[in-house]
């Protein structure tokens, strides 16, 4: 009687080199038990719920999943839940896969929502270097709104979980979305690069107030999340983060921008006019500070100074220091050289 049975889970399954193609359900879920096992190397297309899920499902007394793995798989075109969906257990590792193009749907997606073991007895689970393309929804079949990376504690905290080296890209409403009642402890995302949200340019919300596409959007006041070097270019809605009170982001080595001036130097004849001009690359909101050979210089508008009428005085060394929306700060030099204009020698009266 196998409803009666304790659940026999399987240890070391390996699914590698494989299609899975255009099922109502799930591509592929590790469930009840499953531990120590792989989906990598395959393309998983048109799946109607997660594309690839661990669900610690308890039905029949099975015990916890822990430790497996989803590795250098493709995952394309899911069209409801997330496209890689994480429910609970340990030690499991989601690496290198490319997760593009999911429709009313997660790109990643971790939530307490469904009956089991949850994250309670989580001592670590990692997320690394994978690359996120249009995912994310402004309402989902249940008129629901996820992020491209989805965060719900809906009945117990999520904990102990580190996401690094993780792109986002053209992200349909926010890129990283956290909520629910359950708390946050121990999530950390180290080296997130965000490039572009609100593809769908909706702004009404199931959740809280109408807003645009958010770097990173938390709707619960219950926990903290820890960034360390994310930067976020092309961000909808302003302010990029959207942060209740009583919930804890911690920002730490908000990543530098890079910034040229052009030109470098140059030199002119006195009277001439001068331009100078900032370029920000990797920079989220960036402020300007322009200097004049070590004093603040007020004829300068954001990343470009203007000189319309150049004089000796106002040779020397310019200074932009471009401050991002994280508190980075770097900055660029340029040299103004101002010769004398000719003398024009008096005409010989006749």
């Amino acid at each position: 009687d196998y409803a009666r049975s304790p659940a026999i889970p399987a240890n070391g399954l390996l699914i590698e080199n494989g299609r899975i193609r255009n099922n109502l359900a799930d591509g592929c879920n590790f469930c009840q038990g499953t531990k120590n096992s792989t989906v990598q190397n395959c393309s998983v297309r048109n799946n109607g719920d997660d594309g690839l899920a661990c669900w610690p499902d308890t039905t029949n007394n099975a015990p916890m999943e822990v430790n497996n793995s989803f590795l250098h798989n493709t995952i394309e075109n899911n069209w409801r839940a997330g496209s890689i969906g994480i429910f609970g257990g340990s030690g499991h590792k989601v690496q290198y896969n490319l997760i593009k193009d999911s429709f009313m749907a997660s790109g990643i997606r971790f939530c307490t929502t469904f009956p089991g073991f949850h994250f309670e007895n989580n001592t670590g689970i990692l997320f690394s270097d994978n690359t996120i393309i249009n995912c994310g929804t402004s309402q989902d079949i249940g008129n629901a709104e996820y992020g491209a990376i989805e965060l719900q504690a809906t009945t117990g905290p999520i904990n102990n979980v580190t996401f690094t080296n993780i792109d986002i890209f053209d992200a349909q409403r926010s890129a990283i979305q956290v909520g629910e009642p359950g708390g946050f402890t121990g999530v950390v995302f180290n080296n997130v690069n965000i490039d572009g949200t609100g593809v769908d340019a909706t702004t009404t919300s199931v959740l809280a107030a109408p807003h645009g596409g958010a770097a990173f959007f938390a709707y619960t006041n219950n926990g903290t999340i820890t960034f360390n070097a994310l930067t976020y270019l092309n961000v909808e809605n302003v302010p990029p983060m959207i942060i209740p009170a009583g919930f804890n982001v911690i920002l730490n080595n908000a990543a530098a921008p890079t910034i040229t001036t052009q030109p470098q130097s140059q030199t002119v004849m006195q009277g001439a006019s001068v331009q100078f001009s900032v370029t920000a690359s990797g920079v989220p909101a960036p402020t300007y500070q322009w200097y004049h050979n070590g004093s603040a210089y007020s004829g300068a508008t954001a990343n470009t100074l203007s000189i319309a009428n150049a004089r000796t005085i106002d040779a020397g060394d310019y200074t932009v220091v471009v401050t991002n929306s994280l508190g980075s700060v770097t900055s660029a030099k340029a040299t103004l050289t101002v010769t004398a204009a000719p003398v024009t020698p008096p005409t010989p009266s006749s």
